[in-house]
């Protein structure tokens, strides 16, 4: 009697139990391994966060998802998933793409304190402006508190000349007047000017105390990062905090971090917010130090 013949129409996954089966298969055949990102609202309890998750196979894509709860916590506002609570560890926006890891994995929602004009800044000092959204790694100004030079009024100091010789030339370093540019006017200041400082158009002797090295040095708890605001960001300071009344300045005039000639630098009347230009530079003005954050 003749065999029957049995045809099999099989692919994939099919192919390979069949070969298992008949022990027809020799070849060694990987095993898929699938991790899980699981996302925590990290204090939210609104919405889906923070019990949902993302399962699929290690080095498959992963698409960062938005907060499916609220966008605001209080007085904080959310930013994106981070991989430690405290948003110190690598940060994922949404949208962003990943490989899975080789491994479980927890993202925490970051959230980020929203400031209103005069509220109390990190460092301690008093917040006077509010970009809106952060960029170039900061969004609000503070200015350091009352009494940060370890007197209730605000120290006085020069802008200070610059010369590369006590009998040379005074010259000017390149300091921009705009927003945002106070913290590179007195890094740039300091890095350039250096000791050769000199309190006055002409004199041998320099100085280390002039306004922008003063700021640079100024030190609050752990933070350090303190400057010289530029010329916009010193009207800022007058206009949301002086004017109304906030913030314990004086009615004297204070240095901003913008230069105008060798000469003369820009500066502003606390008593009547007038700003100028044309100040020259070995006028004792007053000076207080901000912070971007």
């Amino acid at each position: 009697m003749a065999k029957k013949r049995v045809a099999f129409c099989v692919t994939g996954l099919s192919v390979l139990v069949l070969m298992l089966l008949l022990g027809g298969c020799d070849t060694e055949y990987p095993v898929l391994t699938y991790h899980t990102v699981y996302f925590d609202g990290n204090g939210q309890t609104g919405g889906t966060v923070p019990v949902f998750s993302i399962t699929t196979l290690v080095n498959s894509p992963v698409t960062v998802p938005g907060n499916t709860g609220n966008l605001v916590l209080g007085d904080r506002v959310f930013l994106g998933w981070n991989t430690k609570a405290d948003g110190t560890g690598y940060a994922f926006t949404p949208g962003e793409v990943f490989a899975m890891p080789a491994g479980n994995l927890t993202l925490y929602a970051d959230w980020e304190r929203m400031y209103l004009i005069g509220d109390i800044g990190p460092a301690g000092g008093m917040v006077f402006h509010d970009k809106g959204a952060k960029s170039d790694g900061w969004r609000y100004l503070e200015a350091a508190p009352v009494g940060w030079s370890g007197s209730a009024e605000d120290p006085l100091h020069v802008f200070g000349y610059y010369r590369t010789a006590s009998d040379g030339s005074n010259l000017v370093v390149g300091t921009e007047t705009a927003m945002g540019t106070g913290q590179a006017n007195t890094e740039e200041l300091v890095s350039v000017m250096g000791s050769n400082v000199y309190p006055g158009s002409t004199g041998t002797t320099p100085t280390t105390n002039y306004a922008a090295r003063i700021c640079e040095d100024y030190t609050l708890d752990e933070y350090a990062d303190w400057f010289l605001p530029s010329k916009d960001e010193l009207n800022l300071m007058y206009l949301n905090l002086k004017a109304e009344l906030i913030g314990g300045f004086s009615d004297n005039y204070y240095w901003s971090s913008s230069e105008s000639t060798a000469s003369t630098a820009w500066g502003q009347d606390f008593g009547n917010g007038y700003q100028g230009s044309g100040y020259l530079r070995d006028g004792n003005f007053c000076i207080r130090p901000v912070r971007a954050f």
